[in-house]
């Protein structure tokens, strides 16, 4: 698939449509430092990838759930507003209104006060 006869974890991970892990990061730190701005130009930069929003959301709120940084109740109130956005993506709602919702949320309950 891709001409060579090795095949990379990256590969892999291109095959799989999982977002890299990287801009997963970005949006997290963005998120720390309280910069929604930031955390959306790699979110729009993901989808316009094509990315589809849902796997954007579920390996957000996974890196935020194992990121021992954060307190139970800001992974908690990241992966509410996740599962909300979740739902009303499979109602067809529209992804980048609900991804700048989960995004909004993430900065407020990771944000550093």
């Amino acid at each position: 698939m891709f001409g060579s006869k090795e095949i990379s974890g990256a590969d892999i991970v291109a095959v799989a449509g999982a977002v890299e892990t990287s801009d997963v990061d970005k949006i997290i730190s963005a998120c720390v430092r309280d910069r929604y701005d930031e955390a959306m130009v790699v979110v729009d930069t993901v989808l316009k990838h094509g990315f589809p929003a849902l796997q954007l959301i579920t390996q957000l709120v996974e890196s935020v759930v194992s990121d021992s940084r954060f307190t139970d109740e800001k992974k908690s109130d990241v992966a509410l507003r996740c599962a909300e956005a979740d739902k009303a993506l499979v109602d067809g709602a529209d992804e980048s209104l609900q991804l700048a919702a989960v995004v909004s949320v993430t900065c407020v309950a990771l944000a550093a006060r």
